[in-house]
């Protein structure tokens, strides 16, 4: 049974002969609802601690990355596999070119 406080009160009823008899307890279970900041901030900053912590280890891992991946540019640079007066991505383009289908001037 609850009270006007919305409080859970105990009680006991004994039928003896023909009395009843009720018997209170003196101890009221008074229960407030939780309150939503103290559940909601906790979710809130466990999503953003998660969220900054996976930033920071995949910053760490392309850091990690970009040195391994410059050390070997560094290293190809100082040991090129093509001269430099040779370079592949310069050369002079083809000003000619034949075609396989053509055979010749046709004397009709």
């Amino acid at each position: 049974m609850f009270d006007k406080d919305k409080c859970q009160i105990s009680y006991l009823i004994l039928c003896e002969n023909d009395t009843i008899h009720l018997h209170l307890a003196k101890n009221k279970l008074c229960v407030s609802p939780p309150d939503p900041l103290l559940i909601a901030l906790p979710v809130l900053g466990g999503i953003i601690g998660v969220g900054l912590l996976l930033l920071i280890i995949w910053k760490i891992l392309t850091s990690f990355y970009d040195k391994i991946e410059y050390a070997k540019f560094e290293h190809e640079i100082q040991d090129p596999k093509w001269s430099k007066t040779d370079n592949p991505i310069y050369k002079t383009p083809v000003t000619s070119n034949q075609n396989p289908v053509y055979k010749g001037t046709v004397d009709d």
